[in-house]
């Protein structure tokens, strides 16, 4: 009697044509349990879009600049929690834009972590031990290697999240020297 009942069903349903199969949930944004924003200065056209991919990938809307000047004027706009900064660019290279976040820092209080500083990790293609060390010397907090995969990216806003619990808040950076 079950076989007859399902064969029944079965016979049913195939008067409807296939069924489409239902696509598994796509994973939670992962913006959606660490909020942060983010800041992308990279003047490569191609690494900037593929960074640009990967964040939107985990739910971030991130903000994009080509260069360190540029990078410094959108600080002063808007605090970021995350900045991602290319190291070898032309003008003001990464090590000097990270060097002049955390003299600005010093200088208005917000030196650490829990009172606004920013996460600055450095993005570069030269992945050799003394690079390293540069860039945590001039002020930064991480290091990743070009080119970015989407695991250490997420690994990163894991450690950025750990460091800062919550989004930034408070004045824009140099927004005191502008008025």
């Amino acid at each position: 009697q079950f076989y007859d009942v399902l064969l029944e069903t079965l016979k049913e349903r195939a008067k409807f044509g296939p069924v489409a199969p239902v696509a598994p949930p796509a994973p939670f944004p992962v913006a959606a349990f660490h909020p942060l924003r983010v800041l992308l200065v990279e003047d490569n056209f191609g690494n900037r879009q593929i960074t640009l991919m990967l964040l939107r990938k985990l739910g971030y809307k991130p903000v994009a600049v080509e260069h360190g000047a540029a990078c410094l004027e959108m600080l002063a706009k808007q605090d970021y929690d995350l900045v991602l900064l290319d190291v070898q660019m032309p003008g003001i290279d990464g090590l000097e834009t990270a060097r002049r976040i955390r003299a600005w820092e010093k200088e208005h209080g917000r030196e650490t972590h829990v009172r606004g500083a920013a996460y600055v990790c450095a993005l570069t293609a030269n992945a050799i031990k003394g690079d390293r060390e540069a860039c945590l010397d001039s002020g930064m907090d991480d290091y990743l290697a070009k080119p970015i995969h989407g695991a250490d990216l997420r690994a990163l806003v894991e450690r950025v999240w750990a460091r800062k619990g919550t989004p930034a808040s408070g004045p824009g950076f140099l927004s005191e020297q502008a008025g």
